[in-house]
């Protein structure tokens, strides 16, 4: 005949940690349900919120990615006043999002294209300080560049097509912009700077002799102005 199950006294839960650990955790819960639930509830609020505010922000993403989208189509038609007005949209209400932040470079570009240099340069100067695209980064510097040489800031000039260079994809681009910035130095009587750069802007292989032409130009004038000193 079975003996009927002897009943754990608290004295024997005591004597087995294990045991004593989940009696420890109960007598804890219950004397604690309260602030228990209450963390509980805001952990789970907390968590709520993360997802709802990464979800938010997917959703965000997705709808700039279809205007900048849409704000290109609308440009390569040469529907420029559509274009602007669908990049003003995601610098306006998409700023935190990745196209947003393309759209100051494709919104300097096009403002560019239709001689808006105040325009061009609050939006060109925003990107390339900021940007995430080491290529646009470089196409604002340079844009920065071309509105110095054309107010006369040769100073100015150099050294944005400097940091062009700096954020160029290719050695061909990078090269390209040091030489405009060795000009604008000569412009501006710096030969020191240009002698620096020119030094620099010697081809270490046969790959960069498409520039060849433009070095010797640049060095022709170095020369020249030197010689006047």
């Amino acid at each position: 005949m079975l003996k009927p199950k002897r009943k754990i006294t608290i004295k024997e839960i005591k004597q087995d940690p294990l045991l004593e650990t989940i009696f420890k955790g109960q007598q804890y819960f219950n004397d604690n349900k309260r602030l228990i639930t209450r963390i509980g509830g805001g952990i789970l609020l907390v968590v709520t919120v993360l997802i709802l505010f990464r979800s938010n922000r997917s959703s965000a993403s997705t709808e700039a990615d279809d205007i900048l989208a849409s704000a290109m189509s609308h440009y390569q038609a040469g529907n420029h006043s559509k274009a602007i007005a669908d990049l003003d949209m995601l610098i306006n209400q998409y700023s935190s999002t990745k196209s947003g932040e393309t759209a100051l470079y494709y919104l300097a570009h096009i403002q560019m294209d239709a001689g808006n240099d105040a325009e061009v340069w609050k939006y060109a100067e925003s990107y390339a300080r900021n940007g995430l695209s080491p290529s646009h980064r470089a196409g604002a510097y340079q844009m920065l560049g071309e509105l110095n040489e054309k107010e006369g800031d040769y100073s100015g000039a150099a050294n944005n097509y400097v940091q062009a260079a700096n954020f160029s994809g290719t050695e061909i681009l990078s090269r390209r912009n040091l030489l405009r910035a060795v000009d604008c130095y000569l412009k501006n009587g710096n030969l020191d700077k240009a002698d620096a750069l020119i030094i620099k802007l010697e081809p270490k292989d046969d790959s960069l002799d498409q520039l060849r032409g433009e070095l010797i130009r640049i060095k022709s004038k170095y020369f020249v102005l030197k010689s006047n000193l």
